[in-house]
């Protein structure tokens, strides 16, 4: 959440967002700045469009990210600022829900960069679903030097590398995530 975020007060006087009132919703998220509207219709040959943001909540782009979205998947590394950060990351989503997007939500919470050879990351995979019942999925990505490659070769993962463990990991992960959003 930007540190200068304010809680949009009830007033009276205000009308409806949209109706002309010179009062944005983007304004209590980030002030002096409007949400973009959502994206112009996206062709139907698309089942899912993917925005990968930095993790910084400071970003207009990453605020206007979550205003178009319907889901949100939250990785974090097995350390201590991504593991306390994720909580700030609900508050911000509950926070568009109320101001600008009633239908984001979060759709879960991964662990990337996973060490299984470290015996904090497995404490961590088994007790990741009680920490965080509902969100937690089930599916960790597995550290391994592609996933860094695959970026600078200017290739998606699964092009780069199809048979490492990250990639399987990730299309792990998606099965996972298809599940949640059926059911």
């Amino acid at each position: 959440m930007p540190h200068h975020y304010r809680k949009p007060r009830p007033d009276p006087g205000r009308q409806s967002a949209g109706s002309g009132a010179g009062h944005h919703a983007g304004d209590a998220l980030w002030p002096g700045h409007h949400p973009a509207p959502p994206p112009a219709q996206i062709p139907d040959t698309y089942d899912f469009v993917f925005f990968d943001c930095s993790p910084s909540l400071e970003s207009l782009f990453n605020i206007n990210v979550l205003v178009a979205v319907q889901y949100v998947l939250i990785p974090i590394k097995v350390d201590k600022n991504s593991i306390e950060g994720y909580d700030v990351m609900l508050e911000t989503i509950q926070s568009v829900r109320e101001i600008a997007n009633p239908d984001i939500r979060a759709l879960g919470i991964f662990m990337t960069a996973v060490e299984t050879g470290s015996i904090l990351d497995r404490e961590m995979i088994a007790n990741f679903p009680a920490i965080l019942p509902g969100l937690a999925f089930q599916t960790y990505i597995r550290k391994n030097i592609d996933v860094k490659k695959a970026p600078l070769a200017l290739q998606p993962l699964c092009f780069f590398s199809p048979r490492c463990t990250a990639t399987g990991d990730y299309a792990a992960l998606c099965d996972e995530m298809l599940a949640r959003m059926e059911g």
